[in-house]
């Protein structure tokens, strides 16, 4: 059955055992009980993606479906037994002279057994041989006379002189496309599987991110109930005037309101990522905490250059450019079978056998006619035309594959562009959200510091409560600032590696520290 399975199709067979067992070997990293208490990390979020996205696994029954058509494609060339056995039993009317030898009897009696068997075979130059033998008995009720038992052994072979010949004949070339189809889908898997990692990978990056804007809002709801507080102090002392504490309760507000969207953004980037991973509703609401932290600034000491090697490398290593490359294979293979059924269809034929005879009632002599009686070989040579005047359906179909083998084409060169401005773009990103990433962190730093200037200048008269609440406000903007800017950096990242065709590389990626806190007070 899969004698024409070429070599590369068994490679991708083998890819296919492979990553299942890759898979087999993740089931450990995967999303578990266990790691609720210990926290989520990046390193689960891929396992997780790998096993239980359900894209990847709609693309894995496809894969199957492939290679069912694989199988059935190379049905065409799979040898055919042939057998039949009959019994028939007929009145055959007699001639005036036959009625006389038979005592006037009008009608003869004739009880006819044969058996025969035929080995058939496509070849996939499109020659079909058939070897077969056949064997019957006749018998009447004329007395004295034996039942004739007569055997025939022939070889037929039919070769395509037009229509059907060679390897541009519709059922190798069907055949062939499945196979290049067959492998396409695991480049449609991996390309798949790369989208689905990109987008966990981006929804745990937003994620964190949120988790982290959820602690600094916080962060500045207790600064503000500390700096409401302390004013009520001072009012009491007669440091500051009663009409304060109204800005001190309306800052307070504020951050109480901030504090309830960001624990709601944290709620709607929970489920979002839990949808990427393929959690039920259930499991989405016990999702644990991101443990993994942002990438840091130095993982790229020097952004890398769109340089011609690098984009030549994004080319031969992105999956959907690798799978319309086969698609293309298959299409043209199509075509090509598709021109091939215009043609006139024109076979030679011969046959080469022998017939025996042997006249006897016994058991073997159903078996003897093979040797007795054989007079010679007889030989049949025969030439078949079929010269349809207008082949439209041939013509039709042929004219639809080469549509089709045009479209994909196309989609190849745009392919192309998309790989090649991606990756430019990407580069850009990264370099751009490194630089945020830098000055977001010196503005963070800077900005304590003057609170805390602010803080010593207000104890000593010198400052109002305005003014602190103005700079604590702009400190808490500036970590927003940064956090975005982390979770932009970590995002160019993922969309460096993606565009440039290896996504989630070990070798890019930072050594991550865990020390976010599990904190029960921000669990959903």
């Amino acid at each position: 059955m899969f004698k024409n399975l070429r070599p590369s199709l068994v490679y991708s067979l083998l890819c296919f055992l492979l990553f299942y067992n890759f898979e087999a070997i993740l089931h450990s990293q995967t999303i578990s009980s266990a790691s609720v208490s210990a926290g989520l990390t990046l390193s689960e979020v891929v396992c997780t993606t790998l096993r239980q996205n359900p894209e990847i696994m709609l693309q894995k029954r496809e894969i199957s479906s492939r290679f069912g058509a694989v199988v059935q494609a190379s049905g065409s060339f799979q040898p055919v037994i042939q057998s039949s056995i009959v019994q028939d039993s007929s009145l055959q009317p007699l001639t005036n002279a036959n009625r006389q030898l038979l005592d006037g009897r009008s009608f003869l009696p004739v009880k006819t057994t044969s058996y025969r068997l035929v080995y058939k075979k496509l070849m996939e130059n499109g020659t079909v041989i058939a070897p077969g033998i056949e064997f019957s008995r006749n018998d009447t009720d004329i007395p004295a006379r034996e039942p004739e038992n007569r055997a025939t052994v022939k070889f037929e072979l039919s070769h395509p002189l037009a229509r059907g010949r060679g390897t541009e004949s519709l059922a190798f070339s069907t055949s062939q496309a499945a196979g290049f189809e067959y492998q396409s889908s695991f480049e449609s898997l991996r390309q798949i599987t790369n989208n689905a990692l990109l987008s966990s990978i981006s929804a745990y990056w937003n994620y964190l991110g949120a988790f982290r804007r959820l602690e600094i809002l916080r962060s500045a709801e207790k600064r503000a109930e500390k700096l409401l507080s302390e004013t009520e102090e001072l009012i009491l002392c007669d440091h500051q005037p009663a009409a304060e504490k109204s800005q001190v309760e309306a800052n307070l507000a504020s951050r109480q309101a901030d504090a309830i969207a960001g624990a709601n953004a944290l709620v709607q980037n929970q489920r979002i990522l839990g949808l990427s991973l393929g959690l039920s509703g259930e499991e989405i609401a016990s999702l644990s905490f991101p443990s993994t932290d942002f990438p840091e600034d130095k993982v790229f000491e020097k952004i890398p250059s769109l340089t011609e090697d690098l984009l030549k490398s994004a080319l031969m290593k992105r999956p959907e450019l690798s799978a319309l490359r086969l698609q293309e294979k298959a299409a043209k293979r199509l075509t090509a079978g598709s021109r091939n059924e215009e043609l006139p269809k024109i076979d030679f034929n011969v046959a080469v056998g022998y017939s025996g005879l042997d006249e006897n009632s016994g058991f073997t002599s159903f078996v003897t006619p093979f040797s007795k009686n054989v007079p010679g070989l007889n030989a049949t040579v025969q030439v078949q035309t079929e010269l349809p005047v207008q082949n439209l359906s041939a013509r039709g179909i042929r004219q639809q594959r080469e549509a089709a083998e045009k479209k994909i084409n196309i989609l190849i060169d745009q392919a192309k562009r998309h790989i090649g401005s991606g990756l430019s773009v990407a580069i850009a990103n990264l370099e751009d959200s490194l630089k945020q990433v830098r000055l977001t962190r010196k503005a963070v730093m800077l900005f304590q510091k003057a609170v805390e200037n602010e803080k010593a200048r207000l104890a000593q008269g010198m400052s109002t409560i305005i003014d602190l609440i103005t700079l604590e406000d702009r400190l808490t903007n500036a970590s927003l600032a940064n956090v975005q800017a982390q979770i932009s950096f970590a995002q160019a990242i993922a969309a460096f590696q993606y565009e440039s065709g290896v996504i989630y590389d070990e070798n890019l990626q930072p050594s991550f520290s865990q020390n976010i806190p599990n904190n029960d007070s921000t669990k959903n």
